[in-house]
């Protein structure tokens, strides 16, 4: 860091970690869209977990949502779905799982959205922030996630989406926004708000021109010696 005249995070908690004058905070975007989400849940109630499974931490949260949430989920609403994005190994070896399918890759994510009346974020581990949560803001669809899921995003419990660590809380979240017409609408209202407000593209580019400006007047570091 010391070589560098600027360095980009995406968020104010990273940034914490380096004590460094030059660590700019540039957040993560998305692109404002017509969103497709939808107050009323459709049928069967569908939960998208859009995530690629060649990061660990997705097959992580793939897994618990199959394993761990599905069968409390279906509990409480037998016809609910959980949508996977990416073919995931371990689900391809158990064969066909009641209230799960798989998508595949996915080249159109829009086609995935409009099925989903839930964007669900089930992640213990990794960093940054989730672009996920961004789109489904960005589409007015409610999100239900782990702390780790909106870390580094200014979201708050109750009024951007729902956060729930323990998967027996986690389901019971899901079943809470698919079951709420009023939550689902407070949900997606706030959370576009906060997404106007904070995670568009003009904010990325005005924070990106910041950072070339910084760099640009800064004084050349002194590189190592070889």
């Amino acid at each position: 860091m010391r070589d560098c005249r600027a360095v980009s995070v995406c968020s104010v908690r990273e940034r914490a970690r380096f004590a460094a004058a030059t660590v700019h905070v540039v957040p993560n975007c998305h692109p404002a869209v017509t969103p497709v989400g939808r107050v009323e849940v459709g049928q069967p109630p569908r939960l998208l977990f859009a995530a690629t499974p060649i990061w660990p931490p997705n097959v992580q949260g793939a897994r618990l949502l199959v394993d761990e949430v599905r069968p409390r989920l279906l509990a409480q609403i037998p016809n609910a779905e959980i949508l996977l994005t990416g073919d995931y190994d371990f689900l391809a070896a158990q064969g066909e799982v009641p209230g799960v399918r798989s998508l595949g890759y996915v080249r159109d994510m829009m086609a995935a959205l409009r099925m989903a009346d839930l964007v669900v974020v089930p992640l213990r581990s990794g960093t940054g922030t989730r672009l996920k949560i961004l789109e489904a803001w960005a589409h007015r669809i409610p999100v239900v996630s782990t702390s780790k899921g909106v870390e580094g995003l200014d979201a708050r419990h109750d009024v951007h989406c729902l956060i729930a660590d323990e998967m027996e809380a986690f389901a019971a979240a899901c079943v809470r926004a698919l079951s709420n017409v009023e939550l689902r609408r407070r949900l997606a209202t706030e959370a576009h708000e906060l997404f106007e407000e904070r995670y568009t593209t003009p904010r990325f580019e005005a924070a990106i021109g910041r950072v070339i400006r910084s760099a640009l007047s800064a004084t050349e570091p002194t590189l190592p010696r070889s």
